[in-house]
C-alpha cells in the first residue's frame, strides 16, 4: 500500500510542476495562484495544499529535486567544469520545460537565486579542486567565494541563456562550444 501511495505522491508532484511550466509560458509566476495551477494539473486546491502551502514551496520542491538529481547526474564526473558541463546540458535538455520558464524572464529572481545558490554548493564541494589556481590566493576566502561567484554566474548564464532562446543548440554542440570557451589551462 505505501508503493502505491508514493507513486500517487510522485504522480500529483510531477502534474503540479507539468502545469506551473505550462501557466509560466502565459504570466509570470508572481501573478499565478494556487487555483490556477490545481485547476491546470486537474486537481483539487485541497489535493495541492495537500502537498505544498504555497506555490514558492511548490517550486522550492522541484528546485531541491532537480539539484538533488544534477548531483546524481554528475556523480561519476571529474568535475573539471567543461567535463560537468557536458554531462549537465543532456540533463538540462531533458528538464526543459519548467526549468527554461523558472529562469525566464517569467520566472523570478528569487527562484535563479536559489538556483544559483544550488550551483554555488555544486561548485564549492565537488568543483572547486578541479580547477587551476595558481595565481589565486585559496587562503583568502573573500578571493575564493568571487571565484566561486564568478564559475557559478557564467554557468548560470550560460544555461539560462541557453533554456530561455529555446535550445537551439542540441545538448552536445553546446558542451562542444562550452569546452573551446572553458580552456584547459583554467582547470586541472
Amino acid at each position: 500500500m505505501a508503493d502505491f501511495e508514493d507513486l500517487r505522491i510522485v504522480k500529483t508532484r510531477q502534474k503540479l510542476f507539468a502545469a506551473l511550466a505550462e501557466l509560466l509560458t502565459e504570466k509570470r509566476f508572481d501573478q499565478i495562484s494556487v487555483s490556477e495551477i490545481a485547476q491546470a494539473a486537474h486537481i483539487s486546491r485541497a489535493t495541492f495544499y495537500h502537498h505544498f502551502p504555497d506555490t514558492t514551496a511548490l517550486v522550492a520542491a522541484y528546485q531541491q529535486e532537480v539539484m538533488m538529481r544534477i548531483v546524481q547526474v554528475v556523480r561519476h564526473n571529474d568535475y573539471n567544469p567543461a567535463n560537468f558541463l557536458s554531462q549537465l546540458m543532456p540533463f538540462l535538455d531533458s528538464e526543459g520545460a519548467l526549468l527554461g520558464s523558472l529562469l525566464s524572464d517569467n520566472g523570478t529572481l528569487a527562484i535563479q537565486n536559489q538556483f544559483k545558490q544550488g550551483m554555488r554548493q555544486i561548485f564549492r564541494t565537488k568543483m572547486l579542486a578541479h580547477l587551476n589556481t595558481t595565481g589565486i590566493d585559496m587562503t583568502n576566502a573573500t578571493v575564493v567565494n568571487y571565484l566561486i561567484t564568478f564559475w557559478t554566474s557564467a554557468i548560470f548564464g550560460v544555461v539560462q541563456a541557453w533554456l530561455t532562446t529555446g535550445k537551439r543548440e542540441s545538448p552536445a554542440e553546446l558542451a562542444a562550444i562550452l569546452k573551446q570557451i572553458v580552456p584547459d589551462n583554467l582547470t586541472t
